[in-house]
Order: C-alpha cells, then sequence, then structure tokens
C-alpha cells in the first residue's frame, strides 16, 4: 500500500507550487523589476502587485521588501539575480538622460526594457502613472487611480485655509536640510495649505542663522522611517536655531512620507490637520 504524505508535507507542497504559480505567472504576463520604491508604489495602487518580481534595497513597503528577492539598488544592480527573475521591465527613477552607465546596454543584452519614471513635482505623479498603465497594458487602472487622486487634491483645495499659513519642511534631523520650491513636497505643503517660508528652489541646506530668520508658524520634521532618538536630535536642533519659540514642531516618521508617490498625498492630508489648526 503506498503510504500518504503527512497533511504539513503536502501544506508545504501546495504553498510551494502556488508559489511559483504566481512567479511563472508575473513572468509570462511581463514581470516587472521594480529599483524605485515611488514606482513599487504606483504599481500597487494600480493592482500589479503580483507582477513585481524583485524591488530595491531600500524599499520601505514592509511585506514587499520580506517577500520578494533584493536586485539592488539605482547604482548598484544585483544582475545575477536579476537574470534569474526574468523580467520584462526595469522600473528606476531619476532623469530619462542619466541612466547609470551601462544599464541600458545590460538590460538590451537580457531582452527588459527600462522604464524611466521622472517625478520631480506632484503633477508628475499622474504623468508616471499613466506611463505606467501605457507599458503594462493597464490604461484603465491607471485612469482610475488618476482620478482618485485628484478628488483628494480637490478635497485639500476645498479645506485649506483661506490665507496660506507660513510653513517649512525639514527633513533632516540636524535640522539644517529643508525643502525649497519646485518640489513635489512643496506642492504638496501649498496643497494642503502652506507657505513655504524656504526661498529657492530644490533641496537646501542652510545655517541656523537663517534658518533663526525665516520665522514659520508651522515646522513638518519629516524624518522617514526615523526612530524616536533621530526625532529628538531633530527637535534639539530646531530649539538650537530658534525655531521652536514660535513655531508648532510636527514630527511625521512613516517610512513612505518622502517619496514621490501616493504617498505624497498622505503627507499633504497630514500636513493640512495641522495647518488648519495653526491658521
Amino acid at each position: 500500500m503506498r503510504q500518504s504524505w503527512p497533511i504539513s508535507l503536502l501544506l508545504f507542497a501546495a504553498v510551494l507550487c502556488a508559489g511559483c504559480h504566481d512567479r511563472r505567472s508575473a513572468v509570462a504576463a511581463g514581470g516587472i523589476v521594480s529599483l524605485t520604491p515611488a514606482g513599487t508604489d504606483l504599481l500597487m495602487a494600480m493592482g500589479l502587485t503580483s507582477r513585481i518580481v524583485g524591488v530595491s534595497a531600500y524599499e520601505p513597503n514592509d511585506a514587499m521588501r520580506r517577500s520578494l528577492p533584493k536586485v539592488g539598488d539605482y547604482l548598484r544592480v544585483d544582475w545575477e539575480r536579476v537574470t534569474a527573475l526574468r523580467p520584462a521591465y526595469m522600473l528606476v527613477q531619476g532623469k530619462r538622460d542619466r541612466l547609470p552607465a551601462g544599464m541600458r546596454e545590460k538590460c538590451g543584452e537580457l531582452g527588459i526594457t527600462p522604464v524611466v519614471l521622472q517625478i520631480d513635482r506632484l503633477a508628475d505623479i499622474d504623468a508616471a502613472i499613466k506611463e505606467i498603465g501605457e507599458f503594462t497594458g493597464t490604461a484603465d487602472a491607471a485612469d482610475a487611480v488618476i482620478q482618485d487622486l485628484a478628488k483628494r487634491r480637490a478635497a485639500l483645495s476645498a479645506g485649506a485655509p483661506a490665507t496660506p499659513v507660513s510653513a517649512m519642511v525639514v527633513f533632516s534631523d540636524s535640522g539644517t536640510q529643508v525643502v525649497g520650491g519646485n518640489t513635489f513636497i512643496d506642492d504638496a505643503l501649498a496643497l494642503a495649505g502652506g507657505k513655504n517660508v524656504v526661498a529657492g528652489s530644490g533641496y537646501v541646506t542652510l545655517d541656523r542663522e537663517k534658518l533663526a530668520s525665516l520665522r514659520p508658524k508651522v515646522v513638518f520634521l519629516v524624518l522617514a522611517g526615523a526612530d524616536a532618538d533621530s526625532v529628538k536630535r531633530g527637535q534639539a536642533a530646531l530649539a538650537e536655531a530658534g525655531l521652536t519659540k514660535e513655531a508648532e514642531v510636527v514630527p511625521i516618521t512613516d517610512a513612505d512620507a518622502l517619496m514621490p508617490a501616493t504617498s505624497a498625498y498622505r503627507l499633504a492630508e497630514k500636513m493640512a490637520t495641522h495647518l488648519k489648526a495653526a491658521q
């Protein structure tokens, strides 16, 4: 008589086979390696999680980081692992004309299409979603996400203070690295009803004397994924610069708080709550 397998082995085999089937299905459908956490967020928002076969080492999403192979990052790709995964697409974020040396050529050798998402401003998120919808053949899903974000923008605009509240965004526990204009974070701040007190564009480093002269009503201390000690250091640095005398300091430590994806709207919504209270 043939002996039956123990139930535990049967369950293990079933799970293993299911995992293999999911991976094969993802490859057949056009598997995607995402070297950009923002790209991973957008793929998930569009219902394309099953097509992601590898992520970057900096992926903030716990479930994705634990369950999928890590294939490096924008500058250091584990090509051996990527080759084994056999993706159809490689998603990266940056300037379209500044891919790391050899990346496009290596992708060509492996039959992988590199897709570069350039996301500098809040409006670029919609463009990135549309681009993902085009190469994945999921234009309807892309439109649905874009419409949802449009509703969130409308709700934020409708609830914003009549007079913008002076504010700034600090993104280091030294207190000296701040967000200027022409960035997606500045766009999020404006959408939430804030007026950025930092002059200049991009991500700026200011000395303590300059920080003390800005006099915002609200300071958002955005330290993505930071622990309590980092927050305390940031608060102490802002106090030393004199920013806590008149301003409310609001720590935000969500792991995806500085990510140019749907999480930028969560950041704006958190900002809006505090800006309304400060008006």
